[in-house]
């Protein structure tokens, strides 16, 4: 088939990920991110035109509103891609948990339960898929993060020294016990 008469799937996908991407470097929100981690091919052979490509699409943002119009516009982009390329497309989506914030109460009293042991502390956004997320609808949520080597974090080379994970252990135990001494009533 000539290039001219070809509707390859894998090139129309290979462009929604470049639109994807650009898309969410370009957003308003500093905290979207965008993550194409699976591809599958069909029928995955060296010589064969791909007529099926399927690809996960992971998109998170602390402002929901925001997150929606990226979608909304990633959903326009795919069909004009598809439409262009004179494919079909399909997207389901899996999930769209709204983002949770975690209880200003908590967060202050890791803090103060973690400079009182003498170790720095920093409040920051995890953007990953905690049980948090859902615990927080029911409860109020914090997390206590304790560092990685080299900041990695959620993969398989993954490492935390014993003294970080002793002192976040440590600052959990400080911090439940200066939870318990006041009210958190919702």
């Amino acid at each position: 088939v000539l290039m001219p008469d070809r509707h390859d799937a894998l090139a129309a996908a290979a462009e929604m990920i470049y639109r994807i991407e650009r898309l969410a470097m370009n957003s308003e929100s500093p905290d979207l991110v965008a993550t194409v981690g699976r591809l599958d091919v069909h029928p995955g052979a060296v010589n064969s035109i791909p007529s099926r490509v399927t690809f996960s699409l992971d998109l998170r943002d602390i402002d929901l509103e925001n997150r929606e119009a990226i979608w909304s516009a990633i959903d326009d982009e795919a069909k004009r891609v598809a439409e262009r390329r004179k494919l079909q497309i399909e997207s389901q989506i899996i999930n769209a948990d709204p983002p949770a914030a975690a209880d200003p109460r908590i967060i202050a009293a890791v803090g103060e339960s973690a400079a009182a042991m003498g170790h720095a502390s920093q409040e920051m956004i995890s953007r990953a898929y905690h049980d948090s997320l859902f615990m927080a609808r029911i409860a109020p949520t914090g997390m206590i993060f304790i560092p990685c080597r080299d900041g990695v974090s959620h993969r398989p080379d993954e490492y935390a020294a014993p003294k970080d994970i002793e002192a976040g252990v440590a600052v959990l135990g400080a911090t439940l016990a200066h939870l318990a001494n006041r009210k958190m009533a919702n």
